[in-house]
């Protein structure tokens, strides 16, 4: 059977918020899944949240929340908890499904949370899991905030929520004009994310009127990175942008500048935005693509408070998910409003200004930072 269960009223939510606190517990209040509303079997609800509730829409949240994928799955949870108590989130019900990060689990959970009157779903996360979700809420005419950023299935209206490739490659081609950096390079993996990467960054150059780029391929097995550098410089490449993060991206730097590559700036997308970006020095004068800062901060700062700690970067985008879903839902018709949905003036959330288009992308105010001795520091 399907793993379901509703998640708690805001009134009920300040309750546990304070006794989580006061307790500094880290144990996650949505662990426990239950056929049956954990509020009629684990909670004695306060009187004002006693109601029926139907005048509330209700969003199905399709989550990994077992499997190899369940501690993501767990802080997307919290997060989407932590969204309905800030965010006065009387007007909507969320039922939970795991999904198992399974495309066919998806799939059964989304036609079950139809039939149990879902109004919109918010996730799955991985790009085979929407797919399949995308052909049950086409039948059920049921909008999908997919968490996944595999802009290739994006449809409206089925939305790829996460952080889409060409955003991040045109707004680093954009900034790098407006500096001086006028020749552009990638070094990319061999595999369909790095062809991705050199087709944004091909047609990005081209609308900035910027010459071709030159983009340079790897193994995923290749571990000696400075016998690329020679070609870097022959193709007078004054900016690279490296997509990947973590000691990948590290190896890949220290090799090129061993390769004696210097006086190039390094380019980043989000995979560079990590708390310990600079913990070595190696990626010291780098720039990077990320949503502002400043609020995912104060975020994390939140949710460790209520949690025990800090979330994966994607948490954020439950988050936000969930408080448009709060804004869009119209409690009276017990629906969710899809033109205030997609409202083109756009809406401000944890990661910044964002908004849905009709053809299933989401549009991203971006900013791009420096990295320095002293911290990060935003130059656009």
């Amino acid at each position: 059977m399907s793993k379901i269960f509703t998640i708690l009223s805001k009134s009920c939510l300040m309750v546990l918020f304070l006794t989580l606190v006061s307790c500094q517990s880290s144990r996650q209040p949505t662990q426990t899944i239950s056929e049956e509303p954990i509020t009629s079997r684990n909670i004695e609800m306060p009187r004002e949240s006693s109601e029926k509730s139907s005048n509330k829409v209700k969003v199905a949240m399709l989550l990994p929340l077992s499997g190899e994928h369940h501690i993501l799955g767990d802080e997307l949870l919290n997060a989407a908890q932590l969204s309905v108590f800030e965010n006065s989130g009387d007007n909507i019900e969320l039922l939970v499904f795991d999904t198992k990060g399974d495309p066919s689990t998806a799939a059964n959970v989304a036609a079950k949370a139809a039939s149990q009157g879902a109004k919109l779903f918010i996730g799955p996360v991985f790009a085979n899991e929407a797919s399949a979700v995308k052909q049950v809420a086409g039948q059920s005419k049921i909008p999908v905030i997919s968490l996944s950023n595999n802009q290739n299935i994006a449809q409206a209206p089925l939305f790829t929520f996460g952080f889409g490739h060409k955003d991040q490659i045109w707004k680093l081609a954009q900034v790098a004009r407006q500096n001086g950096i006028m020749n552009l390079g990638a070094f990319v993996p061999k595999s369909e994310y790095g062809y991705l990467i050199k087709g944004e960054l091909e047609e990005a150059t081209q609308a900035n009127n910027m010459p071709k780029p030159y983009v340079a391929e790897y193994d995923n097995a290749t571990f000696d990175f400075s016998k690329y550098a020679q070609s870097f410089k022959n193709a007078n490449v004054k900016g690279i942008i490296i997509p990947e993060g973590g000691q990948k991206l590290r190896l890949i730097i220290s090799g090129l500048v061993s390769g004696d590559l210097t006086g190039v700036k390094f380019l980043g997308t989000g995979q560079w935005d990590t708390p310990d970006v600079n913990f070595d020095g190696t990626l010291l004068g780098g720039w990077f693509v990320s949503s502002p800062v400043e609020p995912r901060l104060n975020f994390e700062s939140r949710y460790e408070k209520m949690f025990g700690k800090t979330p994966k970067r994607i948490a954020t985008l439950a988050y936000d998910a969930v408080s448009l879903a709060i804004k869009a839902a119209d409690g009276d018709s017990g629906q969710i409003n899809y033109g205030l949905m997609t409202d083109q003036r756009g809406f401000s959330g944890v990661d910044g200004v964002f908004k849905l288009l009709p053809s299933g992308q989401v549009e991203r105010d971006l900013a791009v930072y420096e990295i320095t001795e002293s911290g990060l520091k935003k130059i656009s």
